[in-house]
């Protein structure tokens, strides 16, 4: 009989500090997602300059690429002939507001990720977790409607630029001014 008893305290025991427990139906089962809202890829779109410091076989990596958005999410190509035969694009994806590219490096035979942090036109981040990389983002411009009504204003201006090792002449100073004339744009140029 003490055996019954004490049997019975402990389901007794066990049983009131399960019905403590905070318990979940499917119905009540909702997950969060950690992918951003469409609207937030839009701030990942854009063309990189990206370059890697500190590679193992001892210098810095240049890549360029270009994000752009599809009907299913984010889409990165390189733009650089050298690129496309060392990395094979997997994947891009946008977690917590970073984007992380998904690359498999052929010569070491290794899946690895670009994780990027973009801030307006200023971009930061690793590769592989390991190697820093900064860079700049510039926008897409894909058609008309995405050029600023005020391109004139950001174009116009007076510019030198220096030519260096023309053949014959060696180094070139040149002064151009470029300016908006009836819809169009004229350069007018000077040697120095």
């Amino acid at each position: 009989m003490k055996n019954k008893i004490l049997l019975l305290a402990l389901v007794l025991t066990f049983s009131s500090c399960s019905i403590l427990q905070k318990t979940q139906t499917v119905s009540q089962n909702v997950e969060t997602s950690t992918s951003e809202p469409e609207d937030s890829l839009q701030k990942f779109v854009g063309n990189y300059e990206i370059e890697v410091f500190g590679l193992p076989d001892g210098g810095d990596g240049k890549f360029s690429m270009n994000v752009s958005e599809e009907s299913s999410g984010l889409k990165t190509i390189f733009t650089t002939e050298e690129a496309n035969q060392s990395f094979d694009i997997l994947g891009t994806e946008v977690e917590e507001g970073i984007l992380y590219i998904d690359i498999y490096i052929k010569s070491y035979g290794i899946n690895t990720a670009f994780e990027i942090y973009v801030e307006g036109d200023q971009v930061t981040g690793y590769l592989a977790d390991m190697f820093e990389l900064q860079g700049v983002k510039y926008p897409l411009i894909e058609s008309d409607e995405n050029i600023p009504k005020n391109i004139s204003s950001l174009i116009s201006g007076d510019y030198t630029i220096t030519l260096y090792d023309v053949p014959s002449y060696g180094e070139i100073d040149a002064r151009i001014k470029i300016f908006f004339k009836k819809g169009e744009f004229v350069l007018k140029d000077r040697f120095i």
